[in-house]
């Protein structure tokens, strides 16, 4: 099985964008329509809590993904 090299630089840079932005948007969309779904509801604020929360971790799993290939002085 061969590994991937580690991200460094411009390569660091654009799979960042490539991996961190489609991640972004995706997470963004549960809030968006969470809002949308709930707005003058008893339940928005409830429900906006949690669907933040999933915005965090979907974005935090895609800069996870991509920073395990990133070197980091130890």
């Amino acid at each position: 099985m061969s590994r991937a090299l580690p991200l460094r630089g411009r390569r660091l840079a654009r799979a960042w964008f490539v991996t961190v932005t489609p991640a972004e948007f995706l997470g963004f969309t549960v809030p968006a329509v969470a809002g949308a779904l709930t707005v003058d509801s008893a339940v928005a604020l409830p429900v906006l809590l949690v669907a933040s929360a999933v915005e965090g971790a979907v974005l935090g799993a895609g800069q996870a993904l991509l920073l395990r290939r990133a070197p980091f002085p130890r």
